[in-house]
């Protein structure tokens, strides 16, 4: 779901890390709508793939962060970055909101670590062991570092080809087909692995 898949089936292979994704999305609609949430979750899902990592491997908790902006034309626009609590925007967000003209109006922030325990204890209650392992290995390793790596740059084409044609959705839905392969790749065996 959080890699772009539009409707559940139960026939189809999904990661764990997957229902977080989905519980982010339910989180950040109560801001965004149900529509506009889901498709941040699918743009930005190396950002809150690196804060679930995070989540999973330290003690503090660890949150997804969604900038909202508006540009010199009165466009809003969104940005995000994970963090742990109580950390601002680090200097080069900043820097860049301010280099390109954008106004913060909003962040909205949801808490990775407290989706990733909801996931577990909702599985736990559906007979689905999700406590033995973690949804993503440390952030540390070399097989997450490769997947995140370049995304920033799909993402700036994939907004500058919405922007172009008006094929958000399009546009969104083929990102995220990319970067599930990419994370199905290298993380098929570990812990968070097709369930």
């Amino acid at each position: 779901m959080a890699f772009g898949r539009a409707e559940v089936f139960q026939s189809l292979n999904y990661f764990a890390v997957d229902v977080v994704g989905q519980l982010l999305g339910d989180a950040l609609s109560n801001a965004f709508g149900r529509t506009f949430a889901a498709q941040i979750v699918r743009v930005w899902w190396d950002k809150w793939l690196e804060a679930v990592a995070h989540a999973e491997h330290e003690e503090r908790p660890w949150f997804f962060n969604v900038v909202e902006a508006l540009d010199q034309k009165g466009r809003r626009s969104h940005f995000c970055y994970p963090g742990p609590f109580g950390a601002e925007a680090d200097a080069s967000l900043s820097a860049q909101l301010e280099a390109e003209g954008f106004e913060p109006i909003r962040v909205v922030a949801v808490n990775v670590s407290k989706a990733c325990h909801v996931a577990r204890m909702n599985a736990a209650r559906a007979g689905i062991d999700l406590l033995g392992a973690a949804f993503l290995p440390s952030p540390a390793d070399p097989g997450l570092k490769e997947i995140l790596e370049g995304e920033a740059d799909r993402r700036e084409l994939v907004t500058l080809e919405v922007r172009d044609s008006g094929a958000g959705k399009v546009a969104a839905t083929r990102a995220a087909k990319v970067a599930r392969a990419k994370f199905a790749a290298h993380f098929v065996d570990c812990g968070g692995g097709p369930q």
